[in-house]
């Protein structure tokens, strides 16, 4: 834990056996929470360098974590598979990376398109806004 104003590091919080991966407060700051290749979550209280609580994961892909609003759970991602998903300079395609994946109809074509991971929104001329989840199977 450093100190903004000063560049000083006042804590060090020692536990994890691996990269750890993301970091969160509380709400209230009271709690720290940490993630880890170690396949380990761990809740600290940051004011006395105390490990409150060690979580063992089934995973070691986890690559975010938050608390829930009250602070009485924790909110975690899994990594996965990065791709970049785009339309193509005409609007007919939906692409993986540089590929043409998906062929929309016209009435499908967006005027407007966002990509959140595999999660595909596109907002067309008929007024209707569509959501495509992209699920790939890799050999």
């Amino acid at each position: 834990i450093w100190d903004p104003s000063s560049g000083d590091c006042l804590q060090t919080l020692k536990g994890h056996s691996d990269y750890v991966n993301a970091v969160a407060f509380s709400h209230d700051s009271t709690l720290l929470a940490s993630v880890s290749d170690d396949r380990t979550f761990k809740i600290w209280y940051p004011s006395s360098v105390d490990c409150l609580q060690t979580l063992e994961s089934h995973s070691s892909n986890v690559n975010s974590v938050a608390f829930s609003h009250d602070s009485t759970r924790l909110v975690f991602a899994l990594k996965s598979q990065t791709v970049s998903l785009s339309t193509s300079s005409n609007s007919i395609w939906i692409r993986l990376d540089s590929e043409n994946l998906l062929w929309l109809p016209l009435e499908y074509r967006p005027v407007c398109f966002a990509a959140s991971g595999k999660i595909i929104g596109i907002g067309g001329r008929t007024g209707r806004v569509w959501i495509c989840k992209v699920q790939l199977s890799i050999s």
